[in-house]
């Protein structure tokens, strides 16, 4: 259930209306239309990022910046050691445990919405983050 468990807590919809119906063999796409949370969250003036396991589309077209996500760190293969990663597009070699991997780059990108708030004078953008660790499968 895990692609269709994320889809449904992407969407608010039951999962098999986002057409992702099981977790390999090319049901574990949503429908390309599906709003999701980053998406209502970008439009009501939130910056979205998204660390982790997607799990719901991994090509062109399916991936989370598609989806409503401005920033998104997600692995290419679920192992835990020196792992392709992918970045807003572009494929990173990353070396070490996958998800102290992950969990550097979400803190990094939290403190950086740290210091645009104090450049701003704690008025900054507010923010919508989604992690997804990949461990709770192991």
């Amino acid at each position: 259930m895990c692609s269709q468990s994320r889809a449904s807590l992407m969407t608010g919809r039951d999962f098999p209306r986002t057409g992702t119906m099981l977790v390999n063999g090319g049901y574990d796409y949503m429908n390309r239309g599906e709003k999701t949370a980053g998406h209502i969250m970008a439009a009501d003036g939130y910056k979205t990022a998204h660390f982790g396991k997607w799990h719901n589309g991994r090509t062109l077209g399916y991936e989370p910046w598609h989806f409503g996500f401005e920033d998104s760190w997600f692995p290419e293969l679920y192992i835990n050691l020196d792992n392709m990663m992918r970045h807003n597009g572009k494929y990173v070699q990353t070396e070490g445990l996958m998800e102290q991997d992950l969990m550097d780059k979400l803190l990094g990108w939290l403190d950086g919405q740290e210091q645009q708030q104090q450049q701003a004078g704690n008025s900054s953008q507010p923010f919508f983050m989604y992690y997804a660790p990949n461990a709770i499968h192991q």
